[in-house]
């Protein structure tokens, strides 16, 4: 069979040298052992078998006879209504021939039409089983079988860990290691062929999930991208409320992703100090993953063995990964759906968002998590109006950059958004209208202002405010009692904006507030308005050039951070965090840029996102579906180096 098991993990056991003490006392304070499952190999490819066996069957009659030697042996399952073998390595990457040359099926079906020279074994106790590849442990008299998990290294380091059920309605982290592991982690897939197809109930049946490392998984550690935190803190005891909806809605969590800490922003590679960010595949591989939900991003970008990841969006910390990952991304509506369970930044602007790389699964999978907020349902048309934000003549300069808008400040990627445009103008039945975003505001907001002189210090104040006194405070009074005084480690940013955000009174707090009310109203009555008795919902589609193509390099070593050195601008990720209207990221191709890793052209993401009036996540949702469907942007995006 090609199977070899190369190591036992998870017991627990005296340490190295230490005496056992008198029979008495080993008696009253016994040890306690337990297995955690064991990896094995199979023709060159890891796997990792739980503990406990699925089923255990009655004595066989036929080929695999009892033994005193324990065995392992690579099986499929065959049940009622299961699909033909021959196609099972089509649908699967845990399945592969070698659990072919077994298959075990009830007694009421026959073997006839299995491959020649295949083992069958007879047992009606497995017709309650999901038809896939499984492992039989044959040892003296009894037969196990046991469900198989595919081993992945995590190459691009984007996950702390592997999880996997617990085989008591839960999760545990992956006790297991791939052999070709290099430090990273080992994330455990179960077969695809264990899931029934979606249904309305179950619209992510067997999606794999990872899960950025802010939301609790009970009975799991928490790390904010902060190890004197994760070593803090005991287990969660209960599940992030969105995270359980998306299990209930069929998902199967597989991993922990890595998250700037405390999702403040934070650059590579100086910035982050506890732990390494992950790797972006784009490109040369070297570029920025962006953050703070790098390992989101990163894990969806470099694997086909994940369907979908969350993360979070305060200030851009799904949009950006999204974009410089080249996937479909977002940011919900405000409110969208529970943050209980999420370790907060802003409750004024968190909110939780994903990723994945099919434009029909950001639909349906965004649909389903979000499904059970009342403000949200499709609608039957599009607006037809499409703004196009423009750079206000004469900006860009050191008193006021430019926000990024139209036309492209990389002249390679313009022809991109402009293709793109002509789709979208095509499909909302329009012209754009192009629109000085900063003029209309100083305007027609009331205010006589740019947005980065009246709303600039919004996004950094309330932020620093916030994390200071909800989440640092109480975690250097806990860590300090913990360890005689000592307080923990932040990284460079991280401590910066906690001692900037002490220096922000109550006063400070409530005046910013004013200022987020006031731009909020304006997005939402002047700019994106909302009508959900109305065909569309939104009155407008904002299109925003939110990454353009211009490459980036974690080799790049940026200034300490120190003092007041905080960002205190507006840019365009400001509209939907501090308006808290949705936007979504959209894929629309590369641009040529000369490596100074490998010396060679690559290709670097360029994204466009479109934004609409709060509440009409749906309405967007569709619209995405309906751009890919005339191939204005890619239905499917590759993982790795290319789209």
């Amino acid at each position: 069979m090609g199977l070899s098991v190369w190591t036992v993990l998870g017991c627990v056991a005296l340490a190295a040298g230490a005496p056992l003490e008198t029979e008495k006392r080993y008696k009253q304070s016994p040890l306690s052992a337990h297995a955690d499952g064991q990896t094995v190999e199979v023709n060159g490819t890891a796997y990792y078998v739980p503990a406990k066996p699925e089923i255990t069957l009655s004595l066989l009659n036929g080929p695999l006879a009892a033994t005193d030697a324990p065995a392992l042996f690579p099986i499929t399952v065959l049940v009622e209504g299961a699909s033909d073998i021959t196609t099972f390595s089509t649908q699967d990457d845990v399945w592969s021939p070698s659990f072919g040359t077994t298959v075990l099926l009830p007694a009421s079906l026959s073997a006839a039409g299995l491959p020649e020279g295949v083992t069958t074994i007879f047992s009606e106790s497995c017709s309650d089983l999901p038809a896939g590849p499984y492992f039989l442990s044959v040892s003296g008299n009894s037969y196990g079988v046991y469900k198989a998990y595919r081993l992945y290294t995590d190459s691009s380091f984007a996950f702390y860990y592997g999880l996997v059920d617990d085989q008591e309605g839960g999760y545990k982290i992956m006790a297991g290691t791939s052999p070709a592991t290099d430090g990273a982690a080992s994330i455990a897939v179960p077969s695809r062929l264990y899931y029934a197809a979606p249904t309305a109930e179950k619209p992510l049946s067997g999606v794999r999930l990872g899960v950025k490392d802010l939301y609790h998984i009970k009975g799991l550690k928490t790390s904010m991208g902060n190890r004197a935190w994760f070593h803090l803190y005991p287990p969660a005891n209960d599940t992030a409320v969105s995270v359980q909806r998306l299990i209930d809605l069929g998902a199967i969590v597989v991993g922990k992703t890595r998250t700037s800490q405390f999702a403040n922003g934070e650059a590579p590679t100086i910035d982050w100090v506890d732990y390494h960010d992950p790797f972006n595949p784009r490109g040369d591989g070297y570029g920025d993953p962006s953050s703070s939900s790098a390992g989101a991003g990163s894990a969806e970008a470099s694997y086909d063995w994940i369907d979908m990841n969350i993360g979070s969006d305060t200030g851009g910390s799904v949009r950006a990964p999204a974009g410089y990952s080249s996937l479909y991304g977002n940011r919900p509506s405000l409110g969208a759906i529970s943050t209980t369970g999420v370790l907060p930044m802003s409750p004024e602007m968190d909110t939780l968002a994903f990723v994945t790389r099919s434009a029909a699964e950001f639909s349906t999978w965004g649909k389903a998590w979000y499904g059970e907020n009342p403000v949200f349902k499709s609608y039957t048309s599009f607006p037809t109006k499409l703004i196009y934000p423009i750079d206000t003549p004469g900006i860009n300069t050191t008193e006021y950059p430019s926000p990024g808008f139209f036309p492209s400040s990389l002249n390679d990627s313009q022809p991109l958004y402009d293709a793109f445009i002509a789709a979208l103008e095509s499909i909302l039945n329009t012209t754009k209208l192009e629109y000085d975003f900063y003029s209309e505001y100083k305007d027609t907001s009331g205010t006589g202002l740019y947005p980065p002189d009246h709303v600039g210090e919004v996004w950094t104040k309330l932020t620093c405010y916030e994390q200071s006194r909800n989440v640092w405070n109480p975690f250097f009074g806990d860590y300090e009692a913990a360890h005689d005084g000592d307080a923990p480690f932040l990284d460079p940013p991280v401590k910066r904006n906690y001692e900037y955000g002490l220096n922000q009174t109550d006063a400070d707090y409530e005046r910013i507030l004013e200022e987020k009310g006031v731009f909020e109203s304006w997005v939402r009555t002047q700019l994106l308005t909302s009508d959900f008795d109305s065909a569309s919902c939104s009155n407008a589609i904002l299109v925003n050039p939110i990454v353009t193509g211009a490459p980036t390099s974690k080799a790049t070593y940026a200034e300490a951070p120190t003092g007041d050195n905080v960002y205190l601008g507006w840019n365009r990720y400001g509209i939907s965090q501090l308006a808290g209207v949705p936007e979504v990221v959209l894929p629309l191709g590369t641009v040529p840029y000369l490596s100074p890793v490998t010396g060679t052209i690559k290709q670097s993401p360029v994204a466009v996102s479109l934004l609409a009036g709060f509440g009409c996540d749906f309405m967007l949702f569709d619209l995405v579906e309906k751009l890919a469907e005339v191939g204005a942007i890619p239905s499917v995006v590759r993982t790795g180096s290319v789209l």
